[in-house]
């Protein structure tokens, strides 16, 4: 006899003895007839730690009981409860604290606008396909139709007016917790016009900072894309403490963009491509709450003006779960590492990607054929996740060429010089040097990094230059004492949350970990005053950036070696990682891909693949952006 467990409303039930195998006949019958093949599969349940992820806080005492555990009750088994469990909790929780509509809105009617008449109800929920989260207790969205969580339940009336934001703000029962970014407050562009929000007139001198202060009656005490982060005095001490809340006002959140990212809008989308809001009110704030949601789901995470700001949160998290093993100094700690001057001017490593002067003579597309376009698949995912980078106080030692002989060698920036190009053997005069520092017709030095050096000493055909270390001229080394692979777990959460987003066709998920990983890998590299400031001072680290930039190239040039050897096809030109050939029209351009991965008949991160889609429906690596993307 099969064996039968029912689950309902999060709790279980065993099926009973069924001699006859009648229960079990009916059961089988909704099994064919009623239910989807979705749920085939082994049961899921959330672990203590996802819950407390999902709350943004510690498990109340009021929780539910646990729906299952795994191992000996007895000896400590490890609890477990149905999503239905922890979702039926959540909507109880909203329900329950939601406040009367008077909490917020309590001033004589005569000084509102009049509300519409297709408001949302109070304590309606107008979306159900985002679950409750944690993102519920930090974030609110003010719409003319009301203002909703982003799991969409309606916990106040519309705002009336200005100062019911203040109200708002001091007594509303946001989570809090240690460390925690300030709760948010979205308001769309509708809500501000019927507040009469006042639009500053173009060439005004008047600070927009200032409008908002005098407007919502608190303090702005930093502002940058439409986020204003707005001290509020409370109307009543006694009961109400101040409160600090970031103050979101969509429509400003294309003032002063990201250089790097001039069309990017956060969780807004991206300008000229299909993730950006549409301009409906309520689907818009359907779609920003699902974002907020989404975000919320990668270590807590909330919006912020710039990624970087962001992502540094996500892997600031990830980061303090490493526990590297120690080898050289006991007292080691992660520190800031900007570069030496003895070793760069700059503080940072040189551009890392070929330029014109990388070519000793480019391939030329003579006759008809198709031009097509290659480059790697989200390109630094798995350079980041491989990698071991350095950490510790990093000292100038005499360099041993023996540490290339380990299987790894210390994690280190040396000054080097290489021979000509002309002067190596099996280097193709079609394809770029194997690294940009290189020269075609005379010796070069420049600043390497472990990764670089072991480019240079692989052989021609995996991408590099077929040296050996009697070969390279060391002057200086800037060696760390220890190493460990310190953005392995940030990589491998932005690698799963990509693939899904991939499966699920969801582009502006896949927008939003393109944005978060570039941001974060990118500011690495920055230096001054433009250098991750506090709490992400430990992410300051040029040599990161650059053995994750160096890994990835190497990666590129060990392709346009195997596409030269196996189709004798050489690029006409290059831009970053991205490969640009004209190949025969007979030529399948298939061929020129990757083969996908045996086990999961999917594309793996780092193999090279057709640009296929459109500009506006994808939005390629590139290169690393080094610049500030944050103050």
């Amino acid at each position: 006899m099969s064996n039968y467990a029912i689950t309902h409303d999060g709790k279980t039930w065993q099926l009973r003895d069924d001699p006859d195998g009648e229960i079990a006949d009916l059961l089988n019958w909704i099994i064919d007839e009623k239910c989807e093949n979705g749920g085939a599969g082994p049961l899921l349940a959330l672990s203590r730690q996802q819950i407390v992820t999902r709350l943004g806080k510690g498990m109340p005492a009021d929780f539910p009981e646990h729906d299952v555990v795994t191992g000996d009750p007895e000896q400590g088994g490890v609890r477990g409860w149905w999503e239905t469990t922890v979702q039926n909790y959540l909507a109880g929780v909203r329900t329950a604290t939601a406040a009367p509509a008077d909490e917020v809105d309590d001033e004589p009617a005569g000084h509102h606008a009049p509300g519409r008449a297709d408001a949302w109800p109070l304590r309606s929920r107008q979306w159900d396909d985002v679950e409750y989260s944690g993102a519920d207790d930090r974030v609110l969205i003010v719409t003319t139709f009301g203002i909703v969580n982003p799991a969409g339940a309606v916990v106040k009336p519309p705002l009336g007016e200005p100062g019911n934001l203040l109200k708002l703000a001091v007594k509303y029962p946001w989570a809090s917790g240690e460390g925690e970014a300030d709760p948010q407050i979205w308001i769309t562009g509708q809500a501000l016009r019927e507040l009469d929000f006042p639009v500053p007139a173009a060439g005004s001198p008047a600070k927009l900072e200032d409008i908002v202060g005098d407007f919502f009656g608190c303090e702005v005490t930093y502002q940058k894309s439409g986020f204003f982060t707005c001290a509020f005095p409370t109307p009543d001490p006694t009961n109400w403490p101040d409160r600090k809340v970031d103050v979101v006002l969509m429509p400003y959140t294309h003032s002063e963009p990201s250089k790097s990212r001039p069309d990017d809008r956060g969780v807004l989308g991206i300008v000229g491509t299909p993730t950006i809001l549409p301009a409906d009110e309520a689907e818009a704030a359907h779609l920003l709450g699902d974002r907020i949601a989404w975000l919320y789901g990668l270590e807590g995470a909330l919006p912020g003006p710039r990624w970087s700001r962001v992502g540094g949160k996500i892997a600031r998290v990830r980061m303090g779960k490493a526990r590297p093993t120690i080898k050289n100094d006991p007292g080691a700690k992660l520190v800031p590492c900007p570069l030496p001057s003895r070793l760069s001017k700059s503080g940072n490593l040189p551009y890392a990607w070929w330029t014109k002067d990388s070519w000793n003579r480019k391939h030329r597309a003579n006759g008809p054929g198709v031009d097509v376009e290659v480059d790697q698949q989200a390109a630094y995912l798995p350079s980041a996740e491989g990698v071991y980078l350095g950490w510790g106080t990093p000292e100038f030692v005499t360099p041993d060429p023996a540490w290339f002989d380990q299987q790894r060698p210390p994690f280190l920036v040396a000054q080097i010089t290489v021979p000509p190009a002309n002067k190596c053997d099996g280097i193709s005069p079609k394809l770029p040097v194997p690294h940009p520092g290189m020269s075609w017709t005379k010796e070069a030095t420049f600043p390497a990094t472990t990764i670089d050096i072991q480019q240079l000493l692989a052989p021609v055909e995996n991408g590099g230059a077929g040296l050996t270390v009697a070969e390279i001229d060391f002057h200086v080394a800037y060696v760390w004492p220890e190493q460990h692979q310190w953005l392995k777990q940030f990589a491998i959460l932005l690698r799963t949350k990509l693939a899904e987003a991939r499966a699920a066709n969801r582009l502006d998920y896949q927008q939003m970990c393109q944005a978060l990983y570039k941001s974060v890998f990118g500011r690495c590299a920055a230096v001054g005053d433009s250098a991750w400031s506090y709490p992400y001072l430990q992410l300051q680290q040029p040599a990161w950036f650059g053995a994750i930039e160096g890994l990835t190239r190497w990666r590129a040039m060990r392709y346009a070696c195997r596409i030269a050897r196996d189709f004798n096809l050489y690029p006409t030109e290059c831009m970053v990682d991205a490969w640009f050939y004209r190949v025969p029209e007979e030529f399948d351009p298939h061929s020129l891909e990757d083969p996908l991965d045996a086990k999961s008949g999917l594309r793996k991160n780092g193999s090279y693949r057709l640009k296929a889609l459109p500009p506006a429906a994808e939005t390629p690596d590139g290169p690393l952006d080094a610049e500030a993307d944050d103050s």
